[in-house]
Parts: C-alpha cells; structure tokens; sequence
C-alpha cells in the first residue's frame, strides 16, 4: 500500500502487494532517498541513472563480504 503522501502517480498495489511509481526526475536526489530507506524491499528499474545509483550503493557493503576478515 502507498505510504501516507505518496506521489499520485502511485499504483494500487498488486496482487503480489508490489507498487509502482513514476516519480518527477527532477526530484531524483529525493527519490532516492527515500526508497533507499526501504532497503532490499525496492526495485528500482527506471530511470536508468536512479537504477545505477542503487547499483552502485548496492556494491559498496557486497564487495565488504567478499572478503573473510580472519584471511586479511
């Protein structure tokens, strides 16, 4: 379900409870914010810059566990 202030352009959810968003681009920094917060619990899959940003936060605490601390 859209969380209280939602942007219009918010589905209802679905039958899986997934809802989907169009948000301005020109709020991409707030955006992202926000749906960051939700953790893995988003996909992004447009706008192509807004998805690298989630790729690239994504890699930064992934490439921390490639690693065993006890070998370092």
């Amino acid at each position: 379900m859209p969380s209280r202030g939602a942007p219009a352009s918010a589905s209802a959810p679905n039958p899986a409870g997934l809802v989907s968003l169009e948000p301005p681009a020109e709020y991409e920094d707030v955006v992202f914010d926000q749906l960051a917060r939700l953790g893995a619990d988003v996909e992004v899959l447009s706008p192509a810059c807004l998805r690298a940003r989630f790729r690239e936060r994504a890699a930064a605490p992934a490439a921390l566990y490639q690693a065993d601390p006890r070998e370092a």
